[in-house]
């Protein structure tokens, strides 16, 4: 069976001096992992243990990422509340309106590549270089 990015092999153990930077700097590798699980992940070590160096990082930016969502719907309620609260009489339909068929969407999406192929031909005809 296969390593896992903080276990060590045995042999690598007993190559390693106890006051070496080498295993200092490993074992604050590790801490710093398990940590990082906690917090971000809500991983107990044991779990953190488990993942390989790639699943960790996947499930690291993922968190990342995650939190970027949910700033940027925080911040779309605030707009809408403060909408809501200088209106005279708010209506659900002023701050947000849900899309009624995709064929609109698609249409427009249709309508500005053919805008962006057009304005590339337009573009073509100058020389910047």
């Amino acid at each position: 069976m296969g390593k896992f990015f903080l276990q060590e092999d045995s042999s690598e153990i007993g190559s390693e001096e106890s006051g070496s930077n080498e295993a200092d700097e490993r074992t604050s590798q590790v801490d710093k992992a398990l940590s990082d699980g906690w917090r971000y992940l809500g991983l107990k070590p044991v779990e953190v243990y488990a993942l390989t160096h790639r699943e960790f990082t996947i499930l690291l930016n993922a968190q990342r990422e995650r939190q970027y969502d949910t700033f940027e719907r925080e911040a779309m309620f605030a707009m809408m509340y403060e909408s809501a609260h200088r209106a005279k009489r708010p209506k659900a339909s002023d701050l947000f309106k849900r899309p009624k068929n995709g064929e609109k969407d698609e249409r427009k999406l249709e309508e500005m590549a053919k805008k962006a192929e057009e304005a590339s031909e337009w573009l073509s005809q100058f020389n910047f270089a």
